[in-house]
This record gives structure tokens, C-alpha cells and sequence, in this order.
């Protein structure tokens, strides 16, 4: 697995990997100002993380995800070390309080929650995740 930042090229191969997870009212890969990616040997995009900077050192993570098929096999936690190495800094998610296995990655990262604004689609309130390395 190779981790090095997503080029224009592979935009494309993020967005079709984010409609598989992604409601059709949330689609941030448009949005996304630049991003991390894993790769095959061969070049093919497993994994991803985009970022959008909200202030010197600050970034929201509006999406991520790891391709069918290569989840639990560390592919998300070798892109949020050599994310957290190329860029220490404050980072931000936001997570269904109900997705219990997100929530332990996430805290197994450093994240810490509290009660966010946003609603999801059943109405429920997200979790607001915040790392701190500043």
C-alpha cells in the first residue's frame, strides 16, 4: 500500500468510492479542497481522507472511506498516522452517534466528541470529533 496526496486524476476515483458510503444529500468530494489517498501497488485508489482547511493548522474532514472489500485492514489508520505526520495540527469530523465502530476508531485516534449541530437524515444530532496537536 502506497499513502501519498490524491492528484486531480484521482478525484474521480474518490467520488465514485464516496457515492458507495455517501447519501445522495451529502456528497463532499466535490468540495474538497485536497486529500489523502492508499493506493495498490498497482495504482488503484483503496482508501481516502479529503480535507478542507478552515484556519491556519485547522482542518474539517467532510469525507472518507476505505473501498469494499479492504475495510479492517488498516488501510484508515495508515492514513490518519501519515495524515497526523505530514500535517500536525486540529482536525474535525463529524459522526452518527449510533456508528459505534466509527466512534472507537476514531477515539482510538485521539479524537474527543461532543454534541455537534448538524442533523443526518433521521433527524438525529451528529458528534462533533475534534484531535488537537496544536
Amino acid at each position: 500500500m502506497k499513502i501519498k496526496p490524491i492528484s486531480q486524476e484521482s478525484f474521480k476515483d474518490v467520488e465514485a468510492l464516496a457515492s458507495y458510503h455517501i447519501s445522495n444529500t451529502f456528497n463532499p468530494p466535490k468540495n474538497c479542497y485536497s486529500g489523502i489517498g492508499a493506493f495498490t501497488d498497482d495504482g488503484v485508489l483503496i482508501g481516502y481522507i479529503c480535507l478542507f482547511p478552515e484556519m491556519p493548522r485547522t482542518y474539517s474532514i467532510p469525507s472518507l472511506a476505505t473501498r469494499q472489500g479492504h475495510e479492517s485492514r488498516g488501510v484508515m489508520r495508515a492514513l490518519f498516522n501519515s495524515l497526523f505526520e505530514m500535517l500536525p495540527g486540529r482536525y474535525w469530523l463529524e459522526v452518527h452517534p449510533e456508528n459505534n465502530r466509527a466512534l472507537t476508531f476514531y477515539k482510538s485516534l485521539g479524537f474527543t466528541f461532543t454534541q455537534g449541530t448538524g442533523r443526518y437524515n433521521d433527524g438525529v444530532y451528529c458528534l462533533l470529533g475534534e484531535r488537537n496537536e496544536n
